[in-house]
C-alpha cells in the first residue's frame, strides 16, 4: 500500500510540474514577444522563440483547457498583427511573415469563448473576436491589393463568419453598419470568384442580389456559378435580369455571348457580337468571332442545301476577317481564316474538275479548262494569306499543310516537298 501511495504522489507531482511548465512557457512566450515588439525588423528570432514556446505550452492539458490561456494566445497573435502593421508604416517594403496571425487569434478567442466559466472571460473572448473581425478584414484587404485573391477570400469569409458569432452572442459587430456589410460581401464575392472558389459564393451573391445590388458583377458571378453547375435555367435567369438592369455592361454582354455560343444559338450570337463590337470597335477578337460564327452559319446552311444563303454567310465572314487585317495585318487568325476561305472554295471545285476531266469532247475540255483555271485562281488567292500566317507562326501544322497542298496544285513540287519536310520535322 505504501508503494502505491508513493506512485500516486509521484503522478500528482509530475502533473503539477507539467502544468507549471505550461504556464512558464506562456510567460516565456510573452517575454519573447515583448522583445520582438521592441524591434520587429531586427528581432525576428524572438518571434520564432515566442511562437515555439506558445505551441509547446498548449501541449500541457492544463493550459489547453484553461480559457485564460486561450485568451493569452489570442492576445499574443493580435500583438504580432499590431507589430507588423506598425512596421509596415515605417517600412512600406516590410513583408508580413505571419499572414495567418488573424486566423490563429480568432481560433484562440473562440476556444476561450467555448471554455469560459466566468462572465469576465466571456466578455474578454468577445472583445478579442471584435478585434479579430477588424484584423481579418484589414488583412484580407491587403491581400486583395496584392492580388492574393485566395488569401483575401479566406480572410473576408472568416470576418463574415465572426460577425455572425458576435451577433449570436448579442455583441456588436462592425457589420452592423449595413454599408460596410454590403461592401464586405461584395469583395468576398469578387475575391472568391478571382480565386476560382465559386462553390462557396452563392450565399454572398444571393445576399447582394436579394438586396437589389447596383453591381452588375453579382449577376455575372451568379450566371457563371449556375453555368458551371449545368443549371441552365438559373444561369439564363440571372443573365437576362442582369442584361436588362445593366444593358451597357460589357462583362454581362460577353457572358451572354459565351452562353449563346455554348447553346449553339448562332443567329442570336451574331446580334450579340455586333452589339459588343459597337461598344468595343477595336476588339479584334470580337470581329474574328463574328467571322467564325458566319462561317459556321454558312456550313449549317450548306448542309441544309441552301447554297445561296451559305454563300451570303461566307462573304459576310470574309468581310469581318478583312476588317481585322485592315486594323492589324499581324493577326494570325484572320490571315489564316481568309486563306482557309479561298482554299475551301478551291477544294469544293476539285470534284467538279475531276469529273470534267473525263469528258474529252471539245465542249468538255473547254469546261474543264475553265473550272481548273477558276480553282487555280482560288488557290492563288489563298496563297499570300497562308504565307503571311506562316510568317507569323512557323509551327502551325494546318498552315504548312495548306501551303504544301497549294504548291502541289500549282505544280511547284520542290516547294511542296520543302513544306512536307517541315511537317515531318514538327512531328518529330
Amino acid at each position: 500500500m505504501k508503494k502505491l501511495t508513493l506512485l500516486l504522489l509521484s503522478f500528482v507531482l509530475a502533473f503539477t510540474l507539467k502544468a507549471q511548465d505550461g504556464k512558464k512557457l506562456l510567460k516565456d512566450a510573452k517575454k519573447e514577444l515583448a522583445t520582438y515588439n521592441q524591434n520587429v525588423a531586427a528581432n525576428s528570432a524572438n518571434l520564432e522563440a515566442a511562437l515555439k514556446a506558445l505551441n509547446e505550452a498548449f501541449q500541457d492539458p492544463a493550459v489547453e483547457s484553461d480559457p485564460e490561456a486561450w485568451l493569452t494566445k489570442g492576445e499574443l497573435y493580435n500583438e504580432i498583427i499590431d507589430a507588423n502593421f506598425k512596421q509596415s508604416l515605417i517600412d512600406p517594403n516590410h513583408k508580413n511573415g505571419y499572414p495567418d496571425a488573424a486566423m490563429m487569434a480568432t481560433k484562440a478567442f473562440e476556444q476561450a469563448l467555448a471554455k469560459s466559466v466566468k462572465k469576465g472571460q466571456t466578455k474578454s473572448a468577445l472583445k478579442g473576436l471584435n478585434v479579430s473581425e477588424t484584423n481579418l478584414y484589414n488583412i484580407g484587404a491587403n491581400m486583395y491589393d496584392a492580388q492574393n485573391y485566395k488569401g483575401s477570400y479566406n480572410n473576408f469569409k472568416e470576418a463574415i463568419r465572426i460577425s455572425e458569432v458576435l451577433k449570436s452572442n448579442q455583441n456588436e459587430s462592425r457589420l452592423d453598419d449595413e454599408k460596410l456589410k454590403d461592401e464586405l460581401y461584395f469583395y468576398t464575392l469578387v475575391a472568391g470568384s478571382l480565386a476560382e472558389e465559386k462553390d462557396g459564393l452563392i450565399p454572398y451573391a444571393e445576399y447582394l442580389y436579394n438586396k437589389g445590388t447596383d453591381k452588375s458583377y453579382v449577376y455575372q458571378v451568379l450566371h457563371e456559378i449556375y453555368t458551371a453547375k449545368e443549371d441552365d435555367a438559373n444561369a439564363e435567369k440571372y443573365l437576362k435580369e442582369g442584361r436588362v438592369k445593366f444593358p451597357e455592361e460589357t462583362g454581362l454582354l460577353f457572358a451572354e455571348i459565351n452562353f449563346a455560343l455554348k447553346k449553339g444559338k448562332l443567329d442570336e450570337l451574331i446580334l450579340k457580337l455586333k452589339e459588343a463590337s459597337a461598344l468595343e470597335p477595336d476588339n479584334l477578337t470580337i470581329i474574328n468571332t463574328l467571322g467564325s460564327v458566319n462561317e459556321q452559319l454558312a456550313k449549317k446552311n450548306l448542309e441544309a442545301g441552301d447554297t445561296v444563303k451559305a454563300e451570303e454567310y461566307n462573304k459576310e465572314a470574309l468581310k469581318y476577317y478583312e476588317l481585322v487585317i485592315e486594323k492589324d495585318p499581324t493577326n494570325f487568325d484572320a490571315q489564316y481564316n481568309i486563306g482557309a476561305y479561298y482554299y475551301n472554295q478551291a477544294a469544293k471545285m476539285a470534284g467538279k474538275v475531276n469529273d470534267l476531266a473525263q469528258d474529252y469532247t471539245a465542249q468538255g475540255t473547254k469546261k474543264y479548262n475553265a473550272a481548273k483555271a477558276e480553282m487555280t485562281g482560288l488557290f492563288e488567292k489563298a496563297l499570300p494569306y497562308f504565307l503571311k500566317a506562316d510568317e507569323l507562326n512557323k509551327e502551325d501544322n494546318n498552315t504548312i499543310l495548306a501551303l504544301r497542298e497549294i504548291h502541289v496544285r500549282l505544280g511547284k513540287i520542290d516547294a511542296a516537298n520543302a513544306y512536307k519536310e517541315r511537317l515531318d520535322a514538327l512531328k518529330n
